[in-house]
C-alpha cells in the first residue's frame, strides 16, 4: 500500500500492488469493514505504467498520476467515481 484516502461516502480508496481474483490491480476501493467494493474497477491498459499517486477531487472524481517504469514518462488522468476513465478529461503527459 502506497496511499490511502477516504472520500465523503466513507469508502476507502487504496493505491498499491494488489491481486484481486487473479487480476493485478493498482487502485481498489473497500468498505469500512474491509470488504472489496466490486462497483469500483480501475485497470491500467498499458502494463508499463504504475499508479504513483492519486488525489480525490471535490466533484468525487479521482486524479491519478501514472509513471512508466520502462521509460521516463508520466501521465495524469482522471477517473469517475466508479473507477472508469473520465473521457471528458484529456490525459496529460508532462515533458
Amino acid at each position: 500500500v502506497t496511499s490511502i484516502d477516504i472520500p465523503q461516502d466513507g469508502k476507502i480508496l487504496i493505491n498499491g500492488t494488489f491481486t484481486v481474483n487473479g487480476a493485478a490491480m493498482s487502485i481498489v476501493r473497500i468498505f469500512s469493514d474491509g470488504s472489496l467494493d466490486n462497483s469500483f474497477s480501475f485497470n491500467i491498459q498499458n502494463k508499463d505504467f504504475i499508479v504513483n499517486d492519486f488525489a480525490l477531487l471535490p466533484n468525487q472524481k479521482i486524479l491519478v498520476y501514472l509513471f512508466n517504469k520502462t521509460v521516463a514518462e508520466s501521465k495524469i488522468m482522471r477517473l469517475n467515481n466508479n473507477g472508469t476513465t473520465d473521457a471528458s478529461f484529456d490525459q496529460f503527459s508532462p515533458n
